[in-house]
């Protein structure tokens, strides 16, 4: 997978016209990258995996980013917090420092929240507006019938790091055609558990040359903000991008 990369307009173009004769006769949602000309000098892409959207929130990449838009009102701090640790781990891992492992206050975010949101990838597996809540079994069969596009669009974003949670987990793993990751031998194996700090969540695997972190969804409310980011944060160490060459 390169790093230095030159998507153009007219490639996320081609893409939504061939999601839209994909899904002929339902409301395309487009999403993705949400700035290109951010994502094209980015040192590290990161993109959130999600299962839908909702409520008629379908222009995504197409319009600017509405900050309070998305499910929940943890939708779109966690969104920036779970970026900015996986950037704090990367920039000391460039450095070879220890990583700040202190949460940000949320409220001091406001002067970069523009420029920081639409610098990731946005992107639904179901390519169709759902309702108030996902049902796993539609996403994994979305993912299923639409696996080449949805394969071909991921590969086009070719993002370094990608967010998910359970459903979306498995539905990466079912657009890449991989059996369970920990029966996968060689150099796409998770990494050892020497890096796993927590005993649930996250999970972090390495897919060829990008990094997978199983974690929450962003709307998740079963913990405060604070705990997720340390839960998150507290599972990465610099020595993991010691697997990858984003260079």
């Amino acid at each position: 997978m390169r790093n230095s990369i030159n998507i153009t307009q007219q490639e996320i173009d081609n893409i939504y016209q061939k999601w839209e004769e994909e899904i002929k006769g339902d409301q395309l949602v487009y999403d993705g990258i949400l700035s290109i000309e951010k994502w094209n000098k980015l040192d590290l892409r990161v993109m959130f995996l999600l299962k839908e959207s909702h409520n008629k929130y379908y222009k995504i990449a197409i319009e600017p980013v509405k900050i309070r838009k998305g499910s929940g009102p943890s939708f779109f701090p966690n969104i920036l917090l779970w970026k900015y640790a996986i950037e704090k781990a990367y920039i000391s891992h460039k450095k070879n420092t220890e990583i700040a492992r202190e949460m940000p206050n949320y409220k001091t975010f406001d002067e970069w929240k523009k420029n920081y949101l639409d610098s990731i990838a946005y992107f639904n597996v179901k390519k169709t507006l759902g309702g108030s809540s996902s049902n796993p079994k539609i996403i994994s069969e979305f993912a299923t019938n639409h696996k080449l596009i949805l394969k071909e669009h991921i590969n086009l974003i070719n993002p370094n790091v990608i967010f998910c949670d359970d459903t979306t987990y498995f539905a990466y793993k079912n657009i890449f055609e991989f059996r369970h990751y920990d029966e996968i031998k060689g150099d796409k194996i998770l990494f050892n558990e020497k890096y796993v700090k927590t005993n649930y969540k996250p999970k972090l695997y390495r897919h060829n040359n990008r990094l997978i972190i199983r974690f929450y969804h962003p709307s998740y409310f079963g913990k405060n903000r604070r705990k997720l980011y340390q839960k998150l944060i507290n599972s990465l160490n610099s020595q993991i991008f010691d697997e990858f060459d984003f260079a």
